[in-house]
């Protein structure tokens, strides 16, 4: 796979973005972050904690749910409350688009979000 400084600096701003969002995300993010994150390779008990977090969804398609959404004011589902973090992922789009390039959002591959430091990139 292709890259470029572009694609590190795209990383690295998107990166330090999750990491400030995180950082000011209220408990009860946190806490259904952390339910939904368990629930790999976890326990009943852990969705059972999870299904306690929230109330019921009702039967909608996505594409109705989306639209309803955006009526509201709010963002395109799927997409994070921080516009820091939409407007970086707009940029990733873009780039991969008219690059042919690919930039893989993993969080916590070297970069030291845990202890608020960025590993460099070589």
């Amino acid at each position: 796979m292709d890259s470029c400084r572009e694609c590190e600096a795209i990383l690295l701003e998107y990166r330090r973005a999750y990491r400030d969002f995180w950082l000011n995300a209220s408990p009860e993010t946190r806490n259904a972050f952390q339910s939904v994150a368990n629930l790999i390779g976890g326990t009943e008990e852990d969705v059972v904690r999870v299904e306690g977090l929230a109330p019921p969804f009702r039967t909608v398609s996505a594409e109705q749910l989306s639209m309803e959404y955006q009526r509201e004011g709010g963002p395109y589902v799927g997409t994070s409350d921080s516009e820091r973090i939409r407007e970086v992922m707009g940029r990733k789009i873009k780039h991969q688009m008219a690059t042919g390039h690919f930039v893989k959002f993993a969080i916590g591959e070297g970069s030291g979000e845990a202890d608020g430091t960025e590993g460099n990139s070589g």
